[in-house]
């Protein structure tokens, strides 16, 4: 069950991909080359803002704040949570593997692949093809190790999202459900027009990836 769970998020994704990709393929294409080198620039930014927040940190201090995330997230979708499902979260937090460091190394990886990609955006017939199986396909420039802890997070989180499920208040329950069809209209939307692209809630500024 959770790992069909995982392959239909995973499918979901790359089917949004597919669709908004010929679009981000045709606004690269057209970009100069000091807008691309802006846009690295403030990728590169966005690194070293990442490894101050969610890497140079304690284990003890990176456990504290990702459990604040989770409840921070949760709460725009349920509202207030209660004591055990707090306590849930928590025991969560503490189980779930360290990745900051792989998932920072991979976005590197992956923006050094892109920016040799867009190198090539004026010289290449081939490129608007290598630009979108890239797009849909950002996996395959992952480790097999990193490849691993994600696999092994994605197993804890479908368990508290299942714990939490069970103990979900009619409230709370009345309100996700809201929150799941005005999502379920927005990808409505997205199929008529990918442009229109639906915004999962993160709290502002968050750039983890749990």
């Amino acid at each position: 069950m959770r790992r069909l769970y995982s392959n239909k998020m995973m499918k979901l994704w790359k089917d949004l991909m597919q669709q908004i990709g010929p679009d981000i393929a045709d606004i690269l294409i057209t970009a100069s080359d000091e807008q691309i080198a802006e846009l690295f620039d403030n990728l590169a930014e966005q690194n070293q803002e990442f490894r101050e927040e969610y890497i140079d940190l304690s284990i003890e201090k990176l456990t504290e704040n990702r459990q604040k995330r989770m409840i921070k997230r949760l709460k725009y979708w349920i509202s207030n949570l209660t004591s055990e499902q707090k306590s849930a979260i928590s025991a969560w937090s503490k189980q779930i593997v360290p990745l900051s460091e792989d998932w920072l190394q991979n976005r590197e990886i992956l923006q050094a692949e892109a920016r040799q990609l867009l190198s090539r955006r004026s010289s290449s017939p081939n490129f608007r093809a290598e630009l979108l199986k890239f797009i849909v396909n950002p996996e395959s420039l992952r480790t097999p190790a990193y490849q691993a802890k994600i696999e092994a997070n994605i197993e804890t989180t479908i368990h508290l999202i299942i714990q939490l499920d069970r103990l979900l208040t009619p409230g709370q329950h009345t309100r996700l459900l809201k929150r799941i069809e005005s999502l379920a209209e927005d990808f409505d939307k997205l199929s008529c027009d990918p442009k229109d692209i639906p915004r999962v809630y993160r709290p502002k500024g968050d750039l983890s990836p749990l």
